[in-house]
């Protein structure tokens, strides 16, 4: 969004953790909802013009995966093995085109 939008740019964002998968075994995820552009700092809205949804998934899992590790959640050599899946059991996609509904 900072590509696009400006360095200001600031995306709206809400966030739902669970932890539980459809058959109810523990699978820890979140759910979000994050708007289609970002907001600059004068209250202006600009819509992005592309989305990339495996860039969006690479850029929440390195963050992730260096949050945890500065916190001591995870080791070093563990988070450079989750980044080394080829599966990375992370996913991002866009569930509603705001044209069409």
């Amino acid at each position: 969004m900072k590509r696009q939008v400006g360095a200001d740019a600031r995306p709206g964002i809400v966030v739902s953790i669970a932890s539980a998968g459809n058959l109810l075994q523990w699978h820890p995820h979140g759910h979000l909802l994050v708007t289609d552009g970002a907001f600059s700092d004068d209250g202006a809205f600009h819509p992005l013009e592309t989305w990339d949804g495996d860039a969006v998934m690479k850029l929440f899992r390195e963050r992730l995966l260096a949050r945890l590790t500065e916190q001591h959640a995870i080791s070093e050599a563990l988070a450079r093995k989750l980044l080394a899946w080829r599966h990375p059991g992370f996913g991002a996609r866009r569930s509603c085109d705001p044209v069409r509904g």
